[in-house]
């Protein structure tokens, strides 16, 4: 439940190349319920080529969800293929490193 998460990790298929309505109402639950979000770009292999790069895909995603939800700006993705394995391993790092910002506390004066 996302009522006691720290981070949320959405998991999209990037065959789609755009978010999907059920995404959107995810990243909305989760900005609602003040929690971080990291984005999990699934099925990578199957669209990077020559022509269209995992940064692509990635910098896409990240301006979908920052003209619908602007205080996730800078949200990250992290391109994987669970088939593959390929970048599987960088997600658990991202999400710390979300749940580790999404933890601090700034005081009023730095604000």
């Amino acid at each position: 439940s996302m009522k006691v998460a720290d981070v949320a990790v959405l998991v999209l298929d990037a065959e789609a190349r755009m978010l999907q309505r059920q995404e959107l109402a995810i990243a909305d639950a989760v900005v609602r319920e003040g929690r971080s979000l990291v984005v999990a770009a699934n099925k990578m292999d199957l669209l990077v080529d020559e022509e269209y790069s995992a940064r692509d895909y990635a910098t896409a995603v990240q301006e979908q969800i920052e003209i619908r939800f602007p205080m996730l700006r800078r949200t990250p993705v992290v391109p994987m293929s669970s088939l593959t394995g390929e970048n599987v391993h960088r997600l658990m790092p991202v999400v710390f490193d979300a749940r580790d910002r999404w933890q601090q506390i700034i005081s009023t004066g730095m604000l």
